[in-house]
């Protein structure tokens, strides 16, 4: 049995949400309670992540056949994250670009 690029695409959507989660807690929003996500962050992490899945192209098959991607794996996940936070916080983006592009 081996997991779906599908499958993988979908743990890769829930794990930056969750990334959203545990960021913006603690943020005027109280004590935890675990809920549904913000509407806008799911749509917009769906978003970023089509936008950019060409670049993931044979990624997951690299991760079945060697069982990690190392540092291709840890650059798509840092450039989907940086894409969502910018769709998210475009004015806060702007400040922190020339940072993301020095990673």
């Amino acid at each position: 049995m081996r997991w779906s690029d599908e499958f993988l695409e979908a743990r890769l959507a829930a794990a930056i949400v969750r990334y959203l989660a545990v960021a913006h807690f603690g943020r005027g929003r109280g004590e935890f309670e675990a809920g549904e996500p913000a509407p806008r962050w799911r749509d917009t992490v769906d978003r970023v992540l089509q936008s950019g899945i060409e670049s993931r192209g044979g990624l997951w098959a690299q991760v079945r056949a060697t069982g990690t991607a190392g540092a291709r794996l840890e650059q798509v996940v840092r450039d989907l994250l940086w894409n969502t936070l910018a769709a998210l916080y475009p004015a806060a983006a702007s400040e922190f670009s020339g940072r993301q592009a020095e990673s």
